[in-house]
């Protein structure tokens, strides 16, 4: 039993002395090293400074990209309406009154990528809300009515065109790259 103790021993000694003396015999290694900066991204967005609005249907905004490059993979370029310039950023028009008396407001509402649409008087709603979206070159329409077309037998100021009124309103959009979700 001895023996074969001493045998065990002397074996396992072995061992560990043959691995160590292999990690000394090791040849040697190679790392690549690499390094790249991507390009920044560039782009053009176009929206037309005026539009003319329909009274009669929802009006087509185009938002154009172009000279689109160097988009990251899992990004887009987002178009978002900031604001409006009615009160606490609304969307709505405002016009002097033909008939005297108050300034007219009247209530826009909108659709972006979304697909739905909001009234541009509840600006949590409608603020950050994206447009349109793009990864290359291209063309993509959000929408704008008159709240008249949602309710066309209002008498509510507000909510219906008053003829012979000129009504006018700035739109203030966001533009950035943006994750793709």
């Amino acid at each position: 039993m001895k023996f074969f103790k001493k045998l065990t021993a002397g074996l396992l000694t072995l061992a560990a002395c043959a691995s160590m003396s292999m990690a000394a015999f090791a040849e040697e290694g190679t790392t690549s090293l690499n390094l790249f900066v991507p390009n920044d991204p560039t782009y053009t967005i176009t929206i037309p400074a005026s539009v003319d609005l329909s009274a009669t249907e929802p009006t087509d905004i185009p938002v154009t990209a172009s000279d689109v490059n160097y988009i990251p993979d899992g990004k887009k370029i987002s178009v978002t309406f900031v604001k409006g310039t009615g009160t606490y950023g609304r969307l709505y028009m405002t016009a002097d009154n033909p008939n005297g008396g108050k300034q007219l407001l009247h209530t826009l509402y909108i659709k972006g990528t979304e697909d739905e649409w909001k009234s541009g008087a509840l600006e949590k709603q409608i603020k950050g809300m994206e447009l349109a979206s793009f990864t290359e070159d291209g063309v993509e329409n959000f929408q704008i009515k008159p709240a008249a077309l949602v309710f066309p037998d209002s008498t509510n100021d507000n909510l219906r065109i008053i003829k012979g009124a000129k009504y006018t309103e700035t739109m203030t959009y966001g533009i950035g790259l943006t994750d793709i979700q």
